[in-house]
């Protein structure tokens, strides 16, 4: 597994597959193996790069403060050591952050862009159930117990009574997790990043075509969010997971997996003349 040396921090990075460039950027608390259901299927005609977020899995944590434009320059640095020029892009929730200020301050190397639960700028909602989980993870002796907490917004009532949730949480390996004071930390400046960001008019710039995807039961970065970024982002378009929360591409993998490679192939094509 290879780590990618970025100044005084390492980020971990993994390929699968050849073919067209596809990088996936995770959210907040995610590390790289939330994107599984997506690997497993984009990687037989693609080349899929999954990336831990500093602070998470098998990255580094650098000291605090951080913005979202760090974790852009973070992925653009795993670009260059993997010598990506140009890739299709797809972030989640913080990781959708990440993209779009990758595709707004380098529009050459992205293709295209799918952003799932993105926003513009944080509302006092969006910041208000941030603060609770910062408030969580102080409280909170371990990663899982953390999880438990945040996962009460992040998935729909259909799903917290079964143990499919549990099922994509479960850890082969938790011997190789770093310590709760670690994640705690990485965790925290995440959110902070997170609680602090406004894009303002910088994702106008984004030159790429872009879908934004979203479920109608997201409560944690509800349907509006989309719909503003759709209004401002100039080659975007807006899918609806009905049924789905913060989390559409592990609720209905199938279905955002089919969209996506649609998508890559569409903005593959070569433009035709008028």
């Amino acid at each position: 597994m290879p780590r990618i040396r970025l100044g005084h921090e390492s980020i971990w990075a993994w390929s699968h597959g050849a073919g067209e460039d596809v990088v996936l950027i995770a959210g907040l608390a995610d590390d790289s193996s939330s994107w599984d259901a997506q690997v497993t299927v984009l990687s037989r005609h693609y080349r899929v790069t999954v990336i831990d977020n500093r602070g998470v899995g098998h990255s580094s944590t650098p000291p605090g403060p951080w913005t979202i434009g760090d974790f852009a320059r973070d992925t653009l640095g795993v670009l260059d050591a993997l010598q990506i020029r140009r890739a299709h892009v797809v972030g989640s929730s913080l990781g959708a952050a990440t993209a779009q200020e990758l595709a707004a301050a380098a529009p050459g190397r992205v293709r295209s862009l799918i952003l799932n639960g993105s926003w513009r700028r944080s509302d006092d909602g969006f910041r208000n159930l941030l603060d609770s989980w910062i408030a969580a993870a102080r409280e909170s002796s371990s990663l899982p117990e953390l999880l438990a907490v945040i996962n009460l917004s992040v998935y729909p009532a259909s799903l917290q009574a079964g143990h499919l949730i549990e099922r994509w949480l479960d850890d082969p390996q938790p011997e190789r997790r770093p310590s709760y004071a670690v994640v705690r930390a990485g965790f925290i400046a995440a959110a902070e990043a997170l609680r602090d960001y406004d894009a303002g008019d910088r994702l106008r710039r984004i030159a790429a075509p872009t879908l934004l995807t979203v479920g109608s039961e997201d409560d944690v970065l509800p349907p509006r969010h989309a719909r503003e970024l759709a209004a401002l982002i100039p080659d975007a378009r807006l899918a609806v997971f009905e049924g789905c929360g913060h989390h559409p591409f592990e609720e209905e993998p199938d279905r955002f997996n089919a969209l996506a490679a649609e998508f890559f192939a569409r903005a593959s094509r070569p433009a035709v003349a008028a």
